[in-house]
């Protein structure tokens, strides 16, 4: 959607999960640092019809430090999958979730950045074949010249429309082609 107050919020998520739910060696808690008294604090692994927390996480984290440059942000998706790896190992099929994040992780995700103004043609072309695109290890970030909104992460930095016409920048760790 390109809406400004998800990546927003998708920070203060993680800074929830991080300081509440951390496993200092790796992975994230099923309950908070407050527990309520648990014997045991939970965590999860295996994806059975709806992912992991922790697939998920890795997943997050990963796009993450996509977005920002912040290799922290890869470096605890890091823990968790080396939290994981030795049952990630026996059981692969159990960890499709976790799998894919790992594939993100050892590729180098494009990064595409669309600047211009959403509802013109020119715009939803360039959206249109972003989307249409089966190739997942990617993040997209939008530029939309006309707002005032700060700049959400480096990525976004110095891309522009050209021209007055909408413009797409597929980079790689902040590289553009």
């Amino acid at each position: 959607t390109f809406e400004p107050r998800y990546f927003h919020d998708a920070l203060a998520l993680q800074e929830t999960l991080d300081r509440d739910f951390a496993d200092p060696r790796g992975g994230y808690f099923l309950s908070a640092d407050a527990h309520d008294g648990l014997i045991v604090r939970p965590k999860e692994s295996y994806d059975g019809a709806t992912p992991s927390s922790n697939s998920v996480a890795a997943s997050n984290l990963l796009r993450l430090a996509a977005f920002t440059g912040d290799e922290r942000f890869a470096g605890r998706a890091d823990r968790i999958f080396d939290a994981f790896g030795a049952i990630l190992e026996r059981a692969a099929p159990a960890f499709p979730r976790l799998l894919n994040a790992l594939d993100f992780r050892s590729s180098a995700p494009r990064e595409i950045v669309l600047a211009g103004e959403p509802g013109r043609e020119d715009f939803e072309a360039l959206r249109r074949i972003v989307f249409a695109s089966p190739d997942l290890n990617r993040v997209v970030a939008h530029v939309d010249p006309a707002a005032s909104v700060p700049e959400l992460a480096p990525l976004t930095r110095a891309r522009s429309t050209r021209d007055g016409k909408a413009a797409a920048y597929v980079c790689e760790k902040f590289a553009c082609q």
